[in-house]
């Protein structure tokens, strides 16, 4: 007898078209990272984590550091929203014969990208790696503010062009 599978994976796999597969991998492997870094830094972490961080980067409050999984569980509750919002969009453009915006799935990626360098400056900042928890998140988050910019203007300028024709 093989094996079963979960009552929502036909669901899931329906929404990853064919010619989408190796786009999935990227924001898989966000998701998948996630959780081996939690894994990998949580015997390692303190029993009281941050969860909140001040204007200068200091943490202002703290949880159990269980709650270190909250980052891995957003992550995949957004990449399974983006997923099932992509497809209706990809079925509404096909269906009206638009032109399908692949840019803005890339715009939801780069925000479960953020949120995995948010985990990795928290964890940081735990194990007492850094003073602040701008010292890795602020780079990294200016790195992807910088692509998002340029993102949206390919976006701007495509539409446009579009418009015109």
């Amino acid at each position: 007898m093989g094996v079963r599978l979960p009552l929502l994976a036909p669901f899931f796999m329906k929404l990853i078209r064919k010619e989408r597969i190796k786009r999935e991998l990227f924001p898989l492997f966000i998701v998948v990272s996630s959780f081996l870094l939690n894994i990998v830094y949580f015997k390692n972490l303190p029993r009281i984590i941050p969860s909140h961080f001040n204007l200068l980067g200091e943490a202002d409050r703290f949880v159990n550091k269980i709650n270190v999984f909250n980052f891995s569980l957003i992550i995949m509750l957004l990449y399974l929203l983006f997923l099932v919002v992509d497809n209706w969009y990809y079925k509404i453009c096909k269906r009206r014969n638009i032109f399908y915006f692949q840019e803005v799935y890339l715009i939801l990626n780069l925000v479960i990208l953020v949120i995995l360098g948010l985990q990795f400056s928290v964890i940081q900042y735990s194990l007492n790696k850094v003073e602040t928890i701008y010292t890795y998140f602020l780079p990294f988050i200016s790195i992807l503010f910088l692509i998002l910019m340029i993102l949206i203007l390919r976006l701007i300028l495509r539409s446009a062009s579009i418009g015109r024709q």
